[in-house]
């Protein structure tokens, strides 16, 4: 059931040398007795090494259940966090009615917590917080009453924006707003997913449709707002999407002007000197009075070849012409 390691195979000596001449149980049921005396001894080893004497297979119902949740307690308590998930990974769907499943929720929990709290501690431990995210993830999939879901929630929501997964990390937070957690959850929550919009532009260049989503998701996560520190984080990001937005629509205004196609580039102007937020008003409105002028000279047969005002935005241009709207990732 447990993993080999170097560390467990030492371990594993350490404790052969301490209990050898110490006398062992004779039925399956008081090698249980003596593991749960050992755990409360403080004991955890002991007790690991106890129950690895005896078969899993010896058990049946109630009894194999108690053996599971005890070898979880003892490798968690002996530092093997996620062999203690293993041990107990199958009790809420082969025991749905066992007495003992609160006590195995705890400690799945706390499985999982412990490894991708290593995971951030040490980040060269990649595997402690893949392993951690894996029993997170199951957890609230066979747990998904369990009083320490939002906390679950809140750990796979940081460990996906930590690795940049902006997707996964909005979904899991709204995942945590949902089931209206605590205010302080919340307010991280409606934070996290803001920025992990904001995260997803990668500048002026990219797509405008998201661009305008991480603006009303930051826009309104600074409506109702409790943390000062995360405040200033989202006003800052706030600032760089409208300042990507300016540029952007100077940058579509020019390239409507360089293919005579001043009505567009108009209604793109006007917009941008509608929006109070506009800083760069002198270059809008310079470019508006040229795309005016423009106008007024084209000929009937320019503007026979000029498409619609509505038409869809190119995206910002290069020398070579309008630039695709989405990056790849």
């Amino acid at each position: 059931m447990a993993r080999t390691s170097v560390y467990s195979c030492a371990l594993a000596g350490l404790l052969v040398a301490c209990v050898v001449n110490q006398p062992l149980p004779r039925t399956p049921l008081e090698f249980l007795t003596a593991a749960r005396g050992a755990l409360d001894e403080d004991k955890p080893n002991r007790a690991r090494y106890l129950l690895e004497k005896v078969d899993e297979s010896e058990f049946r119902s109630d009894d194999l259940v108690r053996y599971q949740v005890l070898y979880a307690e003892a490798l968690l308590r002996s530092g093997e966090p996620y062999d203690a998930f293993l041990a107990i990974q199958k009790i809420p769907t082969d025991h749905p009615t066992s007495p003992l499943r609160p006590r195995a929720e705890d400690l799945q929990f706390e499985a999982g917590r412990r490894l991708t709290a290593s995971g951030w501690n040490f980040l060269g431990i990649a595997s402690d917080l893949n392993d951690g995210t894996a029993v997170l993830r199951h957890f609230v999939t066979y747990w998904p009453r369990s009083r320490h879901i939002p906390e679950a929630l809140r750990i796979l929501g940081e460990a996906a924006f930590l690795v940049e997964d902006y997707d996964l990390a909005i979904h899991r937070y709204t995942q945590l707003v949902q089931i209206n957690p605590s205010p302080e959850l919340t307010d991280l929550a409606a934070s996290r997913i803001a920025i992990s919009h904001f995260r997803k532009v990668l500048g002026p260049d990219y797509d405008a449709g998201q661009m305008l989503r991480a603006r009303k998701e930051l826009t309104g996560y600074l409506e109702r707002a409790r943390s000062p520190e995360r405040i200033e984080v989202a006003r800052k990001a706030l600032a760089t999407i409208l300042e990507w937005e300016e540029e952007r629509g100077l940058d579509v205004a020019r390239f409507y002007l360089t293919i005579d196609k001043p009505e567009a580039a108009i209604q793109r102007l006007e917009a941008l000197l509608a929006r109070a937020e506009t800083e760069r008003r002198d270059e809008a409105q310079a470019l508006l009075t040229r795309a005016r002028e423009l106008l007024t000279t084209l000929t009937p047969n320019d503007a026979a070849k000029r498409v619609d005002v509505g038409e869809t935005d190119p995206g910002p241009t290069t020398d070579e012409g309008p630039r695709s709207r989405g990056i790849a990732r």
